[in-house]
Formats: structure tokens, sequence, C-alpha cells
């Protein structure tokens, strides 16, 4: 499936806040934050809405995200998406229909974006955005896991999405697709089943191990590294009729357009036992 045309990809062709663009939805004329100038004049032009934002703009280099007390995975995943054109036009041409503003996490999203590309602040907030997920000032002092977070903002996304133009947004960038199989090593027989996914949990070293892979190469070949089942773990083939040795393990079938790696740096240590993170 084709994911748009280069007309269609205008809008977030760009992540500097100087560029200019000549259309832009309706919808997005009141995301727009506060000019940081007294004497600012609105343009008179009915060009577009983007042309109307760089008309304040007095710099070029990119806008930062407040860390709210612990939300620095949060910003990370934010300016992540931000900086694919592809998530960010497709959001900028989802059309607001007005209500329920505070809790719309599409809207907020949008408005977060237009700010981090007109702002002339140095960094803007995140607070409308994260009180939309309905969380409270005590939520920000929490860690939360960011492919979990991740997921729960494509659900809540692709909620809101259901019946308009960006409604497979998310599964025409992100999805990818697995087998997750086990072949019997005596008959050879595999059974298989096909999985999707929107990012793959990638560890950062095996199991046990004090080294970490050397490199994402060397992770994803980790990754489809089959398992063995064996002695008391052996497979029952159905066609052998016994239990059998047998690999167990995945293999992509379909890479998504945008591949989404989340790099597991928290570990277990076992003499401790304590949760540890991996700088190496």
């Amino acid at each position: 499936t084709e994911i748009s045309s280069d007309d269609d990809l205008a809008l977030g062709a760009s992540a500097s806040p100087t560029e200019q663009v000549s259309s832009s939805p309706p919808a997005l004329l009141a995301l727009f934050d506060t000019p940081a100038h007294e004497n600012y004049q609105p343009s008179t032009s009915s060009t577009s809405t983007f042309r109307r934002c760089n008309d304040f703009q007095s710099k070029s280099s990119f806008v930062g995200l407040v860390n709210q007390a612990m939300t620095c995975y949060l910003n990370s995943l934010l300016q992540a998406l931000y900086m694919t054109p592809e998530f960010r036009n497709g959001l900028y041409n989802w059309e607001f229909d007005g209500t329920g503003e505070n809790k719309s996490i599409p809207f907020q999203l949008q408005r977060l974006f237009v700010n981090l590309q007109t702002s002339n602040k140095l960094a803007v907030e995140t607070t409308d955005l994260t009180r939309s997920f309905g969380w409270d000032s005590t939520e920000a002092w929490q860690q939360h896991d960011i492919q979990e977070l991740c997921r729960v903002m494509f659900d809540a996304l692709e909620q809101k999405f259901k019946n308009t133009k960006q409604a497979d947004l998310i599964n025409n960038l992100y999805e990818g697709k697995m087998i997750d199989y086990v072949k019997c090593l005596e008959c050879e027989t595999e059974k298989n089943r096909e999985d999707t996914f929107l990012d793959i949990p990638l560890p950062v070293k095996p199991f046990g191990s004090n080294v970490a892979y050397e490199s994402i190469e060397e992770g994803l070949k980790a990754f489809v590294q089959p398992e063995t089942l064996d002695g008391n773990n052996q497979y029952f083939c159905e066609k052998c009729n016994k239990k059998c040795d047998a690999h167990k393990g995945l293999k992509f079938k379909k890479f998504p357009y945008i591949l989404t790696l989340h790099l597991k740096r928290f570990d277990f240590d076992y003499q401790t036992l304590h949760r540890i993170k991996l700088n190496d």
C-alpha cells in the first residue's frame, strides 16, 4: 500500500521550524502557541496556516520539551515521532471535531507538534498532552515503560482515527509480520502462525551474560535464533506421534515501512535481586 503521495507528504516533509508549506488542514488554526513578540501582527494572507505560523519565527534551531519530573522517556518518544515526517503529516491531516479538547490525545499531540515546529521558546510543555492521557501530577514522578507507552498512545490514536483517512496510518507505517514456528528435528514438519508487530523488543545482551551484543545486527540475529526444545522440554510431534527434539523460534515475513527497535536496557541482577539498567 502506498503510504502517501508527494503532495500529501509536503506538510510533514521537514521538521525544521523554518520550513514553509503551501497548505494545511483548517483544524490546525486553533493549535498555535501564543506568539512571543508583543508587536506580532498576524498575516492577512489566506495562503496557509503554516506560512502564518512562520511569520513569528525568528530562529532556525529545533525546540526541546520540558521534563515535567521524570518524563525524559516520554520526551524521547515524542521527539522521535515528531521527527518522523510521515507520522507527523498524517497527524496534521486529521481533523478535530471540536469536542473533548482536553481529553483528545490526537488533538493535544497535534498542538504539541505545531508548537515544536513554530515556537520561539527553547522548550515547550507537555502537560496538556499528559492530561489528555488522564494523568495527574503524581504520574510525572513515575517511570513508565516507553514501549508500553508507545503502544497505548498508538491504540488511542487508532481509536480516534476510525472512519477517517488516517484509519490505517499506524499499521501502514509501523506494522510488520513475523512467523512464530515450531519445527520437528526428526521429520522436519513445521507448525507456524503469522503474527503482526509494531516494534521489536531487542535484548542488549544474552541472558545470563555480562557481555553485551556489539551491534543491532548481532542483536537481531540473536532475536531470530531458534530455541532447542529437548530433554524434559521436548515437543510432541503429531506426525511422528511422539515427543521429539524441535526448534522453536521466529522468522520475519515482512518488515514495516518504519522499523521500531525497542532496546531492552533493563535486566535483573540475580545476585542483588534488583532490576538494573544496562549502560554499555
